[in-house]
């Protein structure tokens, strides 16, 4: 069930500007690409311990929400809060407490799901005992991104991207603590016109879909739906070293 390097590499980062693995590559000089500072000062999430990768750093909320990653926290088991003495560490590297004990036993990508784990679900020494809630099988966001997709497409090619769509894909991002569309990429993106063209907006929406509806059982047919699906399940599974 561990995420795979490709939907960590998809989330945005804190100023709504998008990931590049390549260039966090070329910047990050080898042997300083973990986090040198003390605990609560790399980027925007509390509690970011020294000794993590460099790429979980500075990035926007949806990641720390919905993927476990290595010194990463983790709520769940008693663990409720931001308050240091409540908070578990997960440890994913080879021989470490979460990491590759066994041949089979541990995350083969180096990522575990959030999401989909209730914080309530605890595990002790007399057994599991899960907490049963209702899966939501359609959200309100997914509804606005929808809408945004639709008025996206039913637009003619050279034609203002109508502000409707910006509104209702804002709103989604609004929520999650990110500016919007148009004022990221103007501000942040190496391609600020980007959200001016129906393309290059519903690569937009693509994206905020996979990112905002992760793990909730909708990227399956969003891919079918967009004619993707072939080539993005013929492509090899990736995910850290352990």
């Amino acid at each position: 069930y561990g995420m795979t390097q490709k939907m960590c590499d998809a989330y945005y980062m804190y100023d709504g500007s998008e990931f590049n693995r390549q260039t966090f590559l070329d910047t990050c000089q080898v042997g300083n690409r973990f986090v040198t500072k003390k605990e609560g000062e790399a980027g925007t999430y509390p509690h970011l311990k020294k000794g993590v990768w460099k790429e979980y750093a500075w990035r926007e909320p949806r990641f720390y929400a919905s993927l476990s990653f290595d010194r990463g926290t983790w709520y769940g088991d008693g663990y409720t809060n931001d308050e240091p003495a409540n908070l578990a560490f997960y440890h994913f590297r080879a021989k470490e407490v979460s990491g590759r004990q066994t041949s089979e036993d541990h995350s083969y990508t180096g990522y575990l799901n959030k999401k989909v784990c209730s914080y309530k679900t605890g595990l002790t020494k007399d057994g599991f005992s899960p907490y049963r809630y209702s899966f939501p099988i359609i959200r309100l966001a997914d509804l606005y991104l929808m809408y945004a997709e639709a008025l996206n497409e039913a637009t003619e090619n050279g034609e203002f991207v109508p502000a409707a769509v910006y509104t209702n894909i804002d709103i989604v991002r609004k929520r999650s603590g990110l500016e919007g569309v148009v004022d990221s990429w103007k501000k942040y993106s190496t391609n600020p016109n980007k959200p001016s063209t129906k393309e290059g907006m519903r690569e937009i929406i693509r994206k905020e879909r996979q990112i905002e509806l992760a793990l909730e059982g909708v990227r399956y047919h969003d891919l079918r739906r967009w004619g993707d699906a072939m080539e993005a399940y013929n492509r090899p599974i990736s995910g850290c070293n352990v």
